[in-house]
């Protein structure tokens, strides 16, 4: 298909534009559009000049509807309702098309499409998105599947989302903007190209996906997507491993089906899933990045969301270095693991945690990988603030309105947990909650995790706060090692007695803390967690971890 470097004077008009060898462009004549242009900045990108949208298209006209949109976004400064982006299947000089755009106001990357006017999100990602950041975003389609893939400037890929579009027509394609940009604020686009995708879009498991392994280590894989064409089968296979039919009778143009029993061995859990078709072999998809292996959950409040100063990042797995730990973020997106792991935008708006910063968990990822072998998933439930009596189960176990609930139903969207880790108390500590109050709201939660999802909870032993008493703090030590005693529903976590609190007496803000701290809870966790078998014939050498603390910036 057609690419754009958009290099020319700036203020020009997008429709002028002509660069031997590169597409031109056409703006979408409908009256809807007609308020603003495109026209190219100082730097050789592309902005809007005025308020309103613009839509254009490019002279590339498609073979089909299954085609993607490459390009990259700057952005020189965040603007509530300021958008520029990939479009796909514009109908031509009318108001139908399907569009990404990052939307400042919630902090994530949205797929729109309008149809006569009328306009729904299919799909959102969460990032948290800053100024001078570089996202480079793919935008496609097949059959009836619209996708959005978010990488760093580096092409490290962050995430994918997608949904179901009504939105068929092949059409044109090209950007969609709204609102005002000068050379110097909103969001340029630059790097365009388009290319043909194969027919098949796998819809999930999406990058990023870890399925909770068994006692021994093996997991079924569900697959589902779209395609294009007459298949007369699809098969699919893991980590280059045997193919193996999962849709003998694919209609409709959706498939779905199980890779069963999929074995994980130590270093070799995780890898690319492959789907195609059983007739047309060169008919295929490739998801990256899917593994099997442990999803933690993390439940409690403001330690468990993270309150360090500085975002933490993981290390590697000395023995394991191609693992990559993941994370099924407050968005409900799949998501190479980061920090703040408790990021907010997105989330159930009960667990929203606006003040969500470092944390332990990137820390210890390393740690685990290097006991298991296998990659970890964190799914991020805790809420600042929030006291035992507010995580009590109320009559619907998955209402998302409650914290039990909305942590409750995002362990049945990843399919299932090894563990939730609990860490929470301080907020019992202040209010002088009574060693058999807490002890009954840590055993209510315990007791409803195991029969709604048959795990366990795993709470630590609190950190010495300084803006607790010693009587009451030592009142919610209590209950807790009570129910590791008498709760089967229990395991023993962490005592992070050892430990004391920063700055305002109730959190741990220094690196050196969050490094004992994820330590701590790394052996804790592994104490737990079964090594995955050896693949066959070969040979697992185990090597101590070291944690360490690096900054993080994602941009």
């Amino acid at each position: 298909m057609g690419s754009c470097t958009f290099t020319g004077s700036a203020g020009t008009d997008l429709t002028a534009y002509a660069q031997g060898g590169e597409v031109t462009w056409a703006k979408n004549s409908h009256s809807s559009y007609s308020a603003a242009s495109l026209v190219l900045t100082d730097a050789n990108r592309v902005r809007n000049n005025q308020s309103g949208e613009s839509l254009y298209y490019s002279s590339t006209v498609p073979a089909s509807a299954d085609y993607a949109v490459t390009c990259s976004v700057t952005f020189k400064s965040l603007i509530n309702n300021n958008y520029g982006g990939p479009s796909i299947r514009m109908v031509s000089n009318s108001n139908t098309w399907i569009k990404v755009g990052y939307n400042a106001n919630s902090q994530r990357w949205d797929i729109v499409q309008r149809i006569g006017g009328s306009s729904a999100t299919l799909a959102s990602f969460y990032d948290n998105v800053a100024v001078t950041n570089v996202r480079k975003i793919t935008h496609g389609a097949v059959a009836g599947i619209a996708f959005v893939e978010i990488r760093l400037s580096d092409n490290t890929l962050i995430g994918r989302a997608s949904a179901t579009t009504t939105v068929a027509a092949a059409s044109r394609q090209g950007l969609w903007f709204n609102g005002t940009q000068s050379n110097s604020t909103g969001a340029h686009v630059d790097d365009y190209s388009e290319a043909a995708l194969d027919p098949i879009l796998v819809a999930s498991p999406l990058p990023y996906a870890v399925i909770q392994r068994d006692g021994s280590s093996q997991a079924d894989i569900v697959v589902s997507g779209s395609y294009t064409g007459t298949p007369t089968a699809i098969e699919a296979r893991w980590k280059g491993g045997a193919w193996a039919t999962i849709d003998a009778s694919p209609a409709g143009n959706v498939f779905s089906g199980t890779l069963t029993n999929q074995q994980a061995y130590a270093g070799d859990s995780q890898g690319d899933l492959e789907v195609r078709f059983t007739n047309d072999t060169d008919s295929s998809a490739t998801v990256p990045f899917v593994g099997i292996g442990d999803i933690i959950v993390i439940a409690g409040q403001s330690n468990a969301s993270g309150r360090g100063t500085n975002s933490q990042v993981w290390t590697a797995a000395t023995s394991y270095p191609t693992l990559v730990p993941s994370l099924f973020s407050n968005g409900y997106n799949y998501q190479g693991l980061y920090d703040p792991t408790d990021f907010d935008a997105g989330g159930d708006n009960i667990a929203d945690d606006g003040s969500a910063a470092g944390s332990i968990w990137p820390l210890m990822a390393g740690a685990i990988m290097e006991h298991t072998g296998c990659p970890v998933m964190f799914v991020p439930c805790s809420k600042g603030g929030s006291g035992s009596d507010e995580w009590q189960p109320g009559v619907d176990h998955v209402d998302r309105t409650t914290l039990y609930g909305s942590m409750n139903y995002r362990i049945g969207q990843v399919g299932g947990a090894a563990l939730v880790c609990w860490w929470q108390g301080e907020t019992d500590g202040l209010s002088a909650v009574s060693q058999a109050t807490y002890n009954a709201n840590l055993d209510a939660v315990a007791d409803a995790v195991q029969a709604d999802r048959g795990i366990k909870l795993m709470p630590c032993r609190l950190q010495t706060c300084g803006a607790i008493s010693d009587v009451n703090e030592a009142a919610i030590r209590a209950a807790i090692i009570e129910a590791e005693g008498n709760n089967s529903n229990i395991e023993p976590g962490p005592d992070l007695q050892g430990i004391t609190t920063d700055i305002d007496g109730l959190h741990l803000n220094g690196d050196a803390k969050l490094i004992s701290a994820a330590e701590l809870w790394a052996t804790a966790i592994n104490a737990v967690l079964d090594s995955a078998p050896e693949v066959p014939g070969g040979e697992t050498v185990i090597n101590v971890v070291n944690l360490s603390c690096v900054n993080l910036v994602i941009g």
